[in-house]
């Protein structure tokens, strides 16, 4: 599966990776008047700019290190496109992190500064040429090399002023390192929000209540590590540990003058990998408040690695600290129960989700479509006091319950499923959100599903990835209507639905 989501995440696209869009979107396209590679060289050389940023991105972290030199070395050039390529605003002491995540975001398997690319080039090309003893030193030392490797670009990035905070060690790369494990999070992550949410909410930006509440210049800090180069200490781990369960259960104390200044250091913010989840949240939202409530979709392709991680991660990490037995009592449940999973990941400070995101509406979801794809999302039919309008948790664990029946699926149902992902998505991919949107159901398919599986992602996210592995396998012009078992539409119109009521608050 590792294998299978690394080429997904990483295929290749018209402007080079899926991993490195938010740079090439931002350049023209190349040409045939592009020069040859010996004169783009001697560009290079005589570019000023490009001599004096290249160093100051390559020294922010451990340099000392031996394979970070060989890497540096042998991605010279590379490295040097990279910042060539990059629009001038980006040159600034303050936005100088743009280059540097470019770097980071190449840094992973298929992308410009994979580091198998340096053993290709100075190793043995065949296993054939090494013994079983040799080829097993070889393969320890390159990924030994790929994760100091891309620690490098991210402990970089973290200490970039203005830029993204990772969940990062600061601290290069050890085998004997007993660090949280940083998984792969799934393609799209969803957060929920209105003008009444805290921190900063916008198309642009998704930053933490602390965030918000500081002034310029506002000073790092990760969770993991505190504002220091070091591993915290055992007390600044226990207070970390307080903030992170204060966050996911909210502040357990009786002063609110207490509980208001934890939450003002909040640098946490919540995403979910349930768009069924994050679809239920805006329902109940919209129905105590009576305003439009915004979805942020983020393509997590998009982003470092280390960005996001996942609650789950986090609560396994400080879960051998100080905890009070409210504390406890949740890490476990949320640990060991798939009841309840919405997929919950977390980020840190402030996040820029401009061109990596799409923002929309509950009330454009409704409009495109997903009321007659999904009529149990339907606030406005339902009575004052369903589920659907007042349930989170328990009215999406119902769903799972009643959607968990194989069914048959309808052209009707594609097609409208279609309708959303191309009118509420743009610019992501038309296929993937049509079966994010179909995954909600569990659908009979003209072939077996494939073996992937994501067992801590809630059931729809995991049927998603199975549906995005199985579309990979067919070749027909309309794949969709290749993978389900597809029945005659519903004959049911419109008119015998139940109609609202005037007195509610309708959507």
């Amino acid at each position: 599966m590792a294998d299978e989501r690394a080429k997904m995440t990483s295929q290749e696209g018209a402007d080079g990776p899926l991993r490195i869009r938010p740079l090439a979107s931002s350049t023209s396209e190349p040409g045939p008047h592009l020069l040859s590679l010996p004169e783009r060289l001697d560009l290079l050389r005589d570019n000023a700019e490009v001599q004096r940023i290249t160093p100051l991105i390559t020294s922010l972290a451990y340099k000392n290190d031996k394979d970070i030199k060989e890497l540096l070395r042998h991605f010279d050039i590379s490295i040097k496109m990279i910042v060539e390529r990059c629009p001038p605003q980006w040159y600034e002491d303050d936005t100088l992190w743009n280059i540097v995540q470019e770097c980071c975001i190449r840094a992973v398997p298929h992308g410009g500064l994979d580091s198998s690319m340096y053993f290709i080039a100075n190793y043995p090309r065949s296993r054939d040429e090494y013994d079983e003893e040799k080829f097993e030193r070889f393969a320890k030392k390159m990924e030994s090399a790929r994760k100091i490797w891309a620690r490098f670009w991210a402990v970089s990035l973290n200490r970039c002023r203005g830029g993204p905070t990772l969940f990062v060690s600061p601290t290069p790369f050890s085998r004997r390192e007993p660090g949280m494990p940083l998984r792969d999070p799934p393609k799209y992550l969803f957060r929920v929000y209105d003008s009444k949410s805290k921190g900063i909410n916008s198309p642009k930006i998704i930053a933490s209540i602390r965030h918000s509440t500081m002034e310029s210049p506002i000073p790092k800090i990760n969770i993991l590590f505190g504002n220091t180069k070091q591993p915290p200490t055992d007390k600044e781990k226990e207070l970390a540990s307080k903030k992170l369960h204060s966050h996911l259960i909210g502040p357990n104390l009786h002063d609110e003058a207490d509980k208001a200044e934890i939450l003002q250091h909040d640098n946490l913010v919540s995403w979910s990998s349930s768009l069924l989840y994050a679809i239920q949240y805006a329902n109940v939202r919209f129905c105590k408040s009576g305003e439009d409530v915004a979805i942020c979709a983020v393509d997590t392709t998009q982003f470092p690695k280390g960005q996001f991680v996942r609650d789950k991660d986090l609560l396994e990490y400080f879960s051998h600290g100080n905890l009070t037995p409210e504390e406890d009592a949740f890490s476990k449940l949320r640990l060991s129960t798939v009841r309840d999973n919405n997929g919950e990941y977390l980020s840190q400070g402030m996040l820029q989700v401009e061109g990596r995101s799409c923002t929309l509406s509950l009330k454009a979801l409704k409009e495109a479509g997903l009321w007659d794809l999904y009529p149990e999302f339907d606030i406005n039919v339902a009575t004052l006091d369903a589920p659907v309008r007042s349930e989170c948790e328990k009215w999406v664990n119902l769903l799972r319950g009643f959607w968990g029946a194989q069914s048959a699926t309808t052209k009707e149902h594609i097609e409208l499923a279609r309708n959303i992902a191309t009118s509420c998505f743009d610019p992501f991919s038309e296929t993937d959100i049509t079966l994010l949107l179909l995954a909600f159901h569990n659908r009979d398919l003209v072939r077996e599903g494939s073996t992937s599986f994501m067992p801590d992602e809630p059931i729809e996210v995991s049927r998603w990835w199975d549906l995005t592995c199985s579309m990979k396998k067919l070749r027909a012009a309309d794949p969709l209507d290749n993978l389900f078992v597809l029945k005659p539409n519903d004959v049911t119109s419109g008119a015998e639905r139940p109609v609202p009521q005037d007195e509610r608050i309708l959507l």
